[in-house]
């Protein structure tokens, strides 16, 4: 059974000491007002760290959105990089259907660092975000050699040994 609904006239009297009377009559409406159901924000699963080599994509990287309330395919999805140099803007993708999505993005030529990546989830009034860490390495560089002895080749003894002293470093 639900809510009675209608319109009903209520009789107030009211009497003093001696008898006397008065009266009124008002008449209360019911209705039903709609009850909306409370919006509540989408959710995204969280996203380890990641480390990339240099000049190799990264991803695809795995998450998982949802909303209790809006179809999936209303909830819009959005990454940003914070620095944002380190990845190229054209190479970002965001893919997949349902809840189940993947990250995909290459880092700009020749960089290296970290960016913390933040996914975001909007239905268009409320939203969530994860953020992780993304760490491209540096590309291996040769190792360096620096002579340090001898100074002036010059003055090598042609019948002793040759003793070469240098510093070598691999950055």
């Amino acid at each position: 059974a639900g809510p009675k609904l209608g319109t009903a006239i209520i009789t107030l009297v009211v009497w003093d000491e001696d008898g006397l009377a008065d009266s009124a009559q008002f008449a209360v409406t019911v209705v039903a007002v709609p009850v909306l159901p409370a919006n509540l924000p989408p959710a995204l699963s969280k996203v380890p760290d990641q480390i990339v080599e240099p000049d190799q994509t990264v991803g695809p990287i795995r998450f998982d959105v949802n909303d209790p309330d809006s179809p999936l395919a209303n909830v819009r999805l959005s990454v940003d990089f914070s620095p944002p140099g380190l990845i190229r803007p054209d190479s970002v993708r965001i893919e997949g259907l349902g809840t189940s999505r993947t990250l995909t993005a290459a880092p700009a030529s020749g960089q290296s660092g970290v960016t913390a990546v933040t996914l975001s989830a909007s239905d268009g009034e409320l939203s969530a975000r994860v953020t992780f860490q993304l760490t491209i390495l540096a590309p291996n560089q040769p190792p360096v050699i620096e002579l340090v002895t001898p100074e002036d080749f010059s003055v090598i003894d042609p019948a002793g040994p040759l003793v070469l002293e240098a510093n070598a470093t691999d950055p």
